[in-house]
């Protein structure tokens, strides 16, 4: 699902980091930088890039793993009689799975269950089909720039289109990446980004400057996906 910045309506997941204000200054910001240059410039945030359909199976063996360690402490402390061994075991599968189920539905949990270079590859990957499939490859002069964040990881990708690539290595967007992430892990996702937005723009402005006759292509938003 796509939600455009004119909508009202925020999804959840997004409101603990920015609010119907927040996509002003965004919309704002993509519009002030751009009329300095004839590049595009596309902000967009998205829910997950992550699998985390392991995440549940993951954290109930976890959690039975640790608990069913301190069955036999607990039997040696005298806390859990002998004759009781085969209950607590039960009860052990039972709070186990207890556990699993509500905490795998938090974002901070998928995260900690899921390695850091596999949250980079999927991100990386989201990032570019999420390129290939949006309307930036569709501008005239190839001058389109994607400024992706995943939240749930808390990974940001910057993806510019043919024409500025061939002049501008991929290391020029680091300083970019690192706004975002900072900003975003204080949860002000909004400032991050318009600090992001700003730098791109200052980037383009001096590679590639507006010139005379020059139209607005994409729309100046937020686009937010799940």
């Amino acid at each position: 699902m796509t939600i455009s910045s004119e909508s009202m309506m925020i999804p959840g997941w997004l409101t603990s980091v920015m609010d119907q204000s927040g996509l002003e200054r965004i919309r704002a910001t993509v519009t002030t930088a751009e009329k300095r240059t004839s590049g595009e410039i596309v902000p967009m945030i998205v829910h997950s890039s992550i699998a985390t359909g392991h995440v549940p199976l993951v954290a109930f063996l976890l959690f039975l793993a640790i608990f069913w360690g301190l069955l036999p402490f607990l039997v040696s402390m005298g806390a859990l009689p002998v004759d009781y061994w085969g209950w607590a075991e039960v009860g052990v599968i039972a709070i186990a799975a207890a556990l699993a189920w509500p905490l795998s539905k938090l974002d901070w949990f998928k995260r900690a269950l899921t390695t850091g270079e596999d949250q980079a590859i999927a991100v990386g990957r989201r990032a570019q089909l999420e390129f290939y499939q949006s309307e930036i490859k569709a501008t005239e002069n190839k001058t389109g720039v994607l400024i992706f964040v995943s939240l749930l990881e808390h990974r940001a990708v910057v993806l510019a289109d043919k024409a500025i690539a061939q002049k501008l290595p991929a290391e020029t967007w680091n300083k970019i990446v690192e706004l975002i992430i900072d900003e975003t892990k204080k949860n002000d996702f909004t400032t991050g980004m318009c600090r992001a937005i700003e730098e791109v723009g200052e980037i383009l402005a001096r590679e590639f400057p507006i010139q005379v006759g020059d139209r607005n292509e994409l729309a100046d938003r937020l686009v937010i996906k799940e």
